[in-house]
């Protein structure tokens, strides 16, 4: 296409509809190849819900590792309808409730369950800890709470003799 374009600029004293040629001809090629590096950046870019994914399952895989706490990680439905900001909210209260596990649970299993249904998302986080006395907020489930609302979900906790388990609704569109 350069050289096109070059042997263009010098037919232009002497022939200019052979210069135009030249012209258009370069130009479609040069409208291919950009195409082309489209087409292929496309293909080479990361599916999202893959990256999200992806990140929530190394988070759980290094507390199984370090900690030697069993995860379970499950999802259920299209991935693909879940948003790079609820993503981040979701890897955000996975590591939040790993730490709260590891602190004051005593659990040996933390399960993610991620269903995604036409109209919301439900993110399940529990583990089989011990649960003693009245429910106490403290930095991290508030965190969990604020984090949440800003991606207009609602929050749920439930504290029982099998252990803690906490919900979150997302509406999608």
């Amino acid at each position: 296409s350069i050289i096109m374009l070059e042997a263009a600029m010098l037919q232009m004293k002497k022939d200019q509809e052979k210069a135009l040629i030249s012209m258009q001809k370069a130009t479609a090629h040069l409208r291919e190849g950009v195409d082309d590096i489209r087409k292929a950046l496309r293909e080479e870019r990361p599916i999202r819900s893959d990256l999200g994914s992806n990140d929530i399952q190394l988070l759980l895989d290094e507390a199984n590792a370090k900690h030697e706490l069993h995860t379970i990680y499950r999802t259920k439905g299209n991935l693909e309808q879940v948003n790079l900001e609820l993503w981040q909210c979701i890897k955000e209260n996975v590591g939040e409730l790993l730490t709260n596990v590891l602190k004051h649970s005593k659990a040996s299993a933390f399960t993610v369950e991620i269903k995604v249904m036409t109209a919301m998302v439900k993110v399940s986080y529990y583990d089989n800890g011990v649960c003693k006395g009245k429910l106490i907020k403290g930095l991290g489930l508030e965190a969990v709470e604020e984090r949440t609302i800003k991606c207009n979900g609602k929050c749920f906790f439930e504290m029982n003799e099998i252990g803690f388990k906490v919900i979150n609704i997302f509406l999608i569109s």
